[in-house]
């Protein structure tokens, strides 16, 4: 649908979360760190990455509200100022930023049915590497498509490293070591992984 924007999923998911975090807050005076973010992921994280992948690919402008918040709630898990710059502390605390995590979302769901959705397959001229493999990107004029998983996971898997789409074309590596090995190239900070907004 051309004007699935998301904007009121998002809006509840946000004031949802904004009573949160004025228990977090009031919280903070009293817990250590260990607990606040043991909280974090309990309370605000399960509701912050829910449905994560149908929705994570809308418009930056709809989910900037959700990634305003988790950099809030991050600074009020380490007791930081509003103006304390936010990425340094996601590092330390191994919480994923919203945009990474709807991509390692994506990118294990294309893991678990890429044998099973029939993803159509493309390859450059007498291409027989890894590299020449690629799914076919589905060619639509409608916006609100081209944000959609639909598009969005075949331009993910074009992404992937060689190594990571031969092991996946031959199921040569598990789940948990696929995830594993998506969450590290995705959360490296020097990482030229795919930008989907």
């Amino acid at each position: 649908d051309e004007s699935l924007t998301w904007k009121p999923h998002i809006d509840f998911v946000k004031k949802k979360l904004f009573c949160v975090l004025a228990k977090l807050k009031q919280a903070s005076a009293f817990l250590p760190l260990s607990t606040l973010k043991l909280l974090y992921y309990s309370l605000a994280h399960s509701v912050l990455t829910y449905g994560i992948s149908v929705w994570g690919g809308t418009y930056k402008t709809n989910i900037k509200p959700l990634t305003i918040l988790q950099k809030t709630f991050i600074r009020t898990i380490f007791k930081k100022p509003r103006e304390y710059p936010s990425t340094e502390l996601f590092r330390v605390s191994n919480i994923l930023p919203l945009g990474s995590q709807y991509l390692i979302t994506l990118s294990c769901q294309i893991f678990k049915y890429f044998h099973s959705l029939g993803f159509v397959f493309g390859t450059k001229k007498n291409g027989t590497r890894a590299s020449d493999i690629f799914l076919s990107i589905p060619f639509t004029y409608r916006t609100g498509i081209q944000k959609s998983s639909y598009v969005i996971a075949p331009r993910v898997f074009n992404s992937f490293p060689d190594s990571i789409k031969t092991n996946i074309l031959v199921k040569n590596i598990g789940y948990c070591s696929f995830k594993k090995e998506i969450t590290k190239l995705i959360s490296s900070p020097d990482s030229h992984y795919v930008k989907i907004n």
